[in-house]
């Protein structure tokens, strides 16, 4: 499962990315994350899949990103580096899994179709991939649809992994400072999980991720976006997840030099050990620069539902000017949390609940049975004292069956409604 697993992530993103040359640099990854992150690239980098896409990626990137219309028509023409064709044979058989088409419209502009040959393996199955891209003549602009209708995955032991209907479209053009501007949005039907040994499945509904950026002046906006429609296993499941954030006020330049430097980096003939490092460096001193420059977060949503009850939060966090993350500890000490928190109270109830529950048959004896009589009554009980404690201290405020309250850290201190936690060592 291990392996299912691993394949079907490396070709959902490869697939995808393959045709999607549209600019944008690698995501920057925190370093807490650094250890097992290194890991699994290290691992997947090894293989004849990822060597294939990376070639094809490294050799058509130039044409995506320039998006001059003289380029893409002469696309009709193009065939891969000697190297490159012996990877692509690797894995496809041959050396011409992708086709293109492009043609010159009357007003100047250009347009791409393209296909990626479908393929398989005795693990994993990917279906033939297409999509179609338009190039503005008098304004670097340029939009793009590509459709993956499925990925999947199957071993041995009947476990599995299927993506469906996956999508990534993006309507953007290049501003003066030479970073692609606009719009850019990636969607998945469906990811059903099978586990074969116990025999269980989950599947994660209708996903979207909406990405857009905006000038101004020579600063940049990003907005991010995501939803999922509804997650399910075999004993439960969420409804709605949806979350909306926004970081304002992005130093345009820096964005632009950190850019331009992971596209050289990308297209480089560096192996991809030394390439890993690179990046990683690349990533940890724009994280350096955005921290210095100071770095707000606002989320105006990010809310779940669970069983017909939805939690909401909404609310920011900022980080002054001058920080430095050479000393972590600023992290922590200089961050200004504000959430508003409402959870509705049959919500609240039902985690209580189901704390209370697992309390009681942990504390019971050998066979014996907890009575629902005596959960609901242990339950009120908690529920009754959570509330007159938070009620009374103006903790928490209870208004149209909500819980309502409002969660702040600042100067090293944790607020509930504006009222300072007794705690000697506040932690968010």
């Amino acid at each position: 499962m291990k392996r299912c697993l691993m394949r079907v992530r490396l070709c959902a993103a490869l697939c995808l990315a393959s045709v999607v040359c549209h600019g944008h640099a690698e995501p920057v990854v925190a370093s807490s994350h650094k250890d097992s992150t290194a890991n699994m690239v290290a691992e997947l980098t090894q293989t004849d899949t990822y060597r294939a896409y990376a070639a094809l990626l490294t050799e058509l990137m130039p044409f995506f990103d320039a998006a001059d219309p003289n380029g893409i028509v002469a696309l009709n023409k193009f065939r891969f580096s000697e190297p490159s064709r012996q990877k692509l044979i690797k894995v496809f058989g041959h050396d011409h899994p992708l086709h293109l088409k492009g043609t010159r419209k009357k007003n100047g502009d250009a347009e791409l179709v393209f296909s990626m040959d479908a393929w398989h393996d005795d693990v994993l199955e990917v279906s033939e991939l297409t999509g179609k891209a338009e190039f503005g003549r008098k304004v670097r602009q340029k939009s793009l649809v590509v459709k993956v209708p499925f990925v999947r995955s199957n071993d041995r032991l009947g476990s599995g992994v299927e993506f469906s209907q996956l999508q990534y479209a993006e309507n953007v053009h290049k501003g003066s400072l030479g970073l692609w501007l606009g719009l850019n949005r990636f969607t998945m039907g469906r990811l059903h999980v099978r586990h074969g040994p116990s025999n269980t499945d989950w599947e994660i509904g209708d996903t979207s991720f909406r990405l857009e950026t905006k000038p101004h002046g020579n600063r940049v906006d990003v907005a991010f976006e995501s939803a999922i429609d509804s997650v399910r296993w075999p004993s439960d499941g969420l409804g709605r997840i949806h979350l909306a954030a926004r970081v304002a006020d992005l130093d345009g330049k820096l964005l632009a030099t950190y850019v331009a430097g992971q596209r050289r980096v990308q297209t480089s003939d560096l192996a991809q050990s030394a390439l890993a490092a690179v990046i990683q460096q690349s990533n940890n001193a724009m994280l350096r620069a955005m921290f210095r420059q100071g770095l707000t977060i606002d989320i105006s949503d990010l809310s779940v539902q669970y069983h017909g009850m939805t939690a909401h939060m909404d609310g920011r966090i900022a980080w002054p000017p001058g920080l430095d993350l050479s000393a972590p500890e600023q992290m922590l000490t200089q961050m200004a949390l504000r959430f508003n928190v409402s959870l509705p109270m049959a919500m609240v109830d039902m985690y209580i609940r189901n704390i209370v529950g697992t309390q009681l048959r942990a504390a019971a004896q050998p066979g014996q049975v907890i009575s629902p009589q005596q959960l609901d009554k242990a339950a009120k009980e908690q529920l009754a004292s959570m509330l007159a404690t938070g009620l009374n201290n103006g903790l928490l405020t209870v208004e149209n069956n909500t819980l309502l309250s409002t969660i702040e850290f600042k100067s090293s201190q944790l607020f509930l409604n504006g009222h300072v936690l007794p705690t000697g060592n506040a932690n968010p």
